[in-house]
């Protein structure tokens, strides 16, 4: 053969040898899987391990070919390993919603869960061309969760776990794939969030001008209080003077609270108020005829309108030292039964108890509402002159 006819033979045998392998790749391209865009898996249940989580796999086609079937495999890694998510369970699954481009064809599709770790839609029609990229999503409910696994992980993170699904796409006989892809998703172990909140208690004792009306049913104040004192000052012959206190609670007590009024000193109650002289006394208010009011301490420590007595709304005795000056109390608080009407007031106590409640609550309170106590003293001329004084005290319990 010559050289020039070996060159010519060559030069087909290239040309030929190019267009086989031309050719091969063309095929090549023509049947191989597309790629799918943009999918993304999400669980109605992020935690591990959860019997009833609904699984919604949403992508977009990688080509327009009507589709048949859809597979989704969940495996822990994005190869083509067959290994199961560990606890993964599909057998209880249901489908749950299909859409198409935002349109419902969930009746179109029947859901194959009889493989472990793998769902199948099939469609009873095929989506026609999907023109347009359309969002295609797949809702599965009642799926079981994959565990959080130190033994057979996804990853290598410690208490969460980021597994795949692989997405296979088929055309309408249902063999041949169009387009494939991998999505992750995660399931995470719960996180445990604790506080604790300090419980808060915060009692105020104010005191009321002279000339104040806090309480309507106790009447204007006579004397001007202070958070340690209640000056009555002089008390004139057949005159009753108010004095009152303003109280706020402030408290994060889950039951609320009691606040409780006691004179200091000892039974009998004739040591309320004591003269300079100590015979002398000034009584707990007794108005006569005992009302049923001030329920939680009732008989003769109940609340009674202050309207006996020789003066006008005022003590009644005769004997010196007996019911012939008296030292009454009363509560705003709607909690404290037995002062809803004017000029209704109960005897203080005074004793070895914790006292006579003047403040309830029963819940917290964040201390801007006042309850307002207040005092009434009036003396008739059976009673000595002299400079009486007493001391009482509150008490706040919170019930937490």
């Amino acid at each position: 053969m010559t050289a020039s006819l070996r060159k010519v033979v060559s030069g087909a045998l290239m040309l030929s040898t190019t267009l086989a392998m031309t050719g091969l790749g063309m095929a090549g391209i023509a049947q191989a899987a597309g790629q799918l865009n943009t999918s993304t898996v999400t669980l109605s249940d992020v935690t591990s391990n959860q019997t009833s989580v609904t699984y919604t796999i949403a992508f977009k086609p990688g080509s327009t070919t009507p589709l048949g079937r859809v597979k989704f495999d969940f495996r822990q890694n994005a190869s083509t390993d067959a290994t199961v998510p560990d606890n993964f369970a599909n057998g209880s699954a249901t489908k749950s919603a299909v859409t198409i481009g935002g349109t419902g064809d969930t009746s179109n599709w029947t859901l194959d869960k009889t493989t472990t770790g793998t769902l199948i839609y099939t469609a009873t029609t095929d989506t026609g061309t999907l023109s347009g990229s359309p969002v295609l999503s797949f809702a599965t409910a009642n799926v079981h969760s994959n565990t959080v696994s130190a033994s057979t992980p996804c990853d290598s993170v410690t208490n969460s776990e980021t597994c795949w699904v692989r997405i296979t796409t088929y055309a309408s006989d249902n063999s041949t794939v169009v387009d494939n892809g991998t999505a992750t998703y995660t399931v995470i172990n719960t996180i445990t969030v604790t506080a604790t909140i300090d419980p808060v208690l915060t009692f105020t004792v104010a005191g009321v001008n002279s000339g104040t009306t806090s309480d309507a049913n106790a009447g204007a104040t006579s004397v001007t209080t202070t958070a340690t004192t209640i000056p009555f000052g002089n008390v004139a012959l057949g005159s009753a003077k108010v004095a009152t206190q303003d109280l706020k609670v402030l408290t994060n007590a889950n039951n609320g609270y009691t606040v409780y009024n006691k004179f200091n000193g000892s039974a009998p109650a004739t040591d309320l108020m004591v003269g300079t002289y100590s015979a002398n006394n000034i009584d707990p208010f007794d108005g006569g005829t005992v009302g049923t009011g001030w329920a939680e301490d009732g008989g003769s420590n109940a609340s009674a309108v202050w309207s006996a007595g020789t003066y006008p709304n005022g003590p009644d005795g005769t004997t010196r030292n007996v019911d012939t000056a008296w030292l009454g109390i009363r509560s705003s608080n709607a909690n404290v039964s037995g002062f809803s009407s004017a000029n209704v007031w109960a005897p203080p106590y005074v004793g070895s108890s914790i006292g006579k409640k003047v403040m309830i609550a029963t819940s917290p309170d964040n201390g801007t509402v006042a309850t307002y106590v207040s005092f009434k003293v009036q003396s008739n001329a059976f009673e000595p002159s002299d400079q009486y004084t007493g001391t009482t005290v509150y008490n706040v319990v919170a019930s937490y």
